[in-house]
């Protein structure tokens, strides 16, 4: 265990209860809420005694108003903000984070869980270094049930490379943040508002939101403190974002990787940010030739063959152009 429980002890005795640093807990919601009560209830059972969550509702979905009230809280400890028309998933978590009263900053979605010690673990390094922007954890996969799956958990840590990865203190973690991807910030991480300018963050990151603030969170040249406990539950279930909202996270891995080549520090990593700009294209072109957006699906190849060629690319443009569509796509 990678922590600092003295310091909290410190804290807890010398200064009391109420004089402990405010965390707050942002569940963001947007058209679904069999998941909510038990997110909520992961926030509120943290062993960190001063936390506020707030719970933020994208307009066009009412379905958190009832779940919020079942436990008769003041707003001091949770809330509910909900804007009255829909907005986006980037601009509705930003305007949550700017509501926060708290200057440690927790995001979770809806469907994930909190270990009771997320908070306790993930606090103190920032407390005891003041040059540290973000500390983050390692996650559990879970079902749609609740179910932990232990071997996809193994996988999914050694594909962001969080089997290897040191613990500790990481400066710079630009790499480690944007081209391995290591940091999971849309719900294993906690960071110092303070610290986060947060004029800097692009709506138009929209579903890739977590990878922009890693990215904005990079830029400062503060560091990042790894704890590879898995203080996470991650469910994977039919609604997730990643299954229902493919051309929105292609469009904002674009928008991504677009601002990313911008960057003169990313530029030993170029290469890799055109292939994964390419790729987003295809997987753009290969959404809207299913729905039979050809122009778009046109567009969309013509761009990844220009930015980093390949047969994918080419496969793709070559079935766009067929005279009657395509039989099938790949």
């Amino acid at each position: 265990m990678v922590e600092n429980p003295s310091l909290q002890n410190q804290h807890l005795h010398s200064t009391g209860i109420s004089q402990l640093p405010l965390a707050s807990i942002v569940i963001s919601i947007f058209r679904r809420d069999q998941y909510l009560k038990a997110a909520i209830e992961s926030a509120l059972n943290q062993t960190w005694p001063s936390v506020e969550v707030i719970v933020a509702e994208d307009g066009g979905s009412d379905c958190a108003n009832s779940i919020v009230a079942e436990f008769g809280l003041p707003e001091t400890k949770l809330r509910l903000v909900r804007q009255p028309s829909n907005i986006g998933a980037a601009a509705n978590k930003l305007f949550a984070w700017r509501a926060a009263k708290g200057n440690f900053i927790v995001n979770l979605d809806d469907d994930d869980l909190l270990e009771p010690e997320f908070i306790s673990t993930l606090i103190p390094p920032l407390l005891n270094d003041p040059s540290l922007i973000l500390s983050f954890c390692d996650h559990y996969l879970i079902n749609e049930f609740g179910d932990l799956d232990l071997t996809a958990s193994d996988e999914n840590s050694k594909t962001w490379k969080r089997d290897i990865l040191a613990p500790g203190t990481h400066r710079p973690f630009m790499k480690l943040g944007v081209i391995d991807q290591s940091i999971p910030f849309a719900m294993g991480a906690l960071w110092n508002k303070s610290l986060l300018n947060l004029n800097n963050f692009r709506i138009e990151s929209s579903s890739s939101y977590d990878l922009f603030m890693t990215y904005i969170a990079a830029q400062t040249g503060l560091g990042a403190f790894y704890v590879p406990q898995r203080l996470v539950k991650y469910r994977i279930h039919s609604q997730m974002e990643t299954r229902c909202g493919r051309e929105r996270i292609y469009r904002a891995n674009i928008f991504c990787h677009r601002q990313f080549l911008k960057d003169p520090i990313l530029a030993p990593w170029r290469s890799v940010i055109l292939q994964r700009l390419s790729d987003a294209f295809i997987g753009l072109g290969v959404v809207t030739l299913r729905e039979h957006r050809r122009g778009t699906a046109i567009i969309s190849f013509m761009r990844s063959l220009i930015i980093y060629p390949t047969r994918r690319a080419l496969v793709g443009l070559a079935y766009s152009l067929l005279p009657n569509g395509p039989k099938r796509v790949y």
